[in-house]
């Protein structure tokens, strides 16, 4: 994702996660915090249109959380739709958050 190489935040693009619940679910990305040395998971939910897919995905955040992953605790997340695509300034936000996670300022 150009906007994280841009950040210089080290993160690789859908490694395998076992999650309870759900089993191996792929995140998007996941993005190395060098301070804490840990690992913090992002997602990018894409297709929030679809109630299929809105519906998994939903499934997905409540086992993250379930696992121990909460939104800005280790795990990140953005949504889209047709109507409402994302918006670079919120992702921008989104990723401060996560730098802000990242680099305990």
């Amino acid at each position: 994702m150009p906007r994280l190489r841009k950040t210089g935040i080290p993160y690789v693009y859908e490694v395998p996660l076992k999650l309870k619940g759900i089993g191996i679910v792929y995140p998007d990305f996941t993005i190395l915090d060098l301070l804490k040395r840990r690992t913090v998971w992002f997602e990018h939910f894409g297709r929030m249109d679809d109630p299929q897919y809105c519906q998994k995905a939903l499934n997905k955040i409540q086992t993250y959380a379930m696992n121990g992953y909460w939104f800005g605790d280790g795990l990140l997340y953005t949504f889209e739709t047709a109507e409402m695509p994302l918006n670079t300034a919120f992702l921008d936000k989104i990723i401060g958050i996560g730098q802000f996670a990242l680099s305990d300022k």
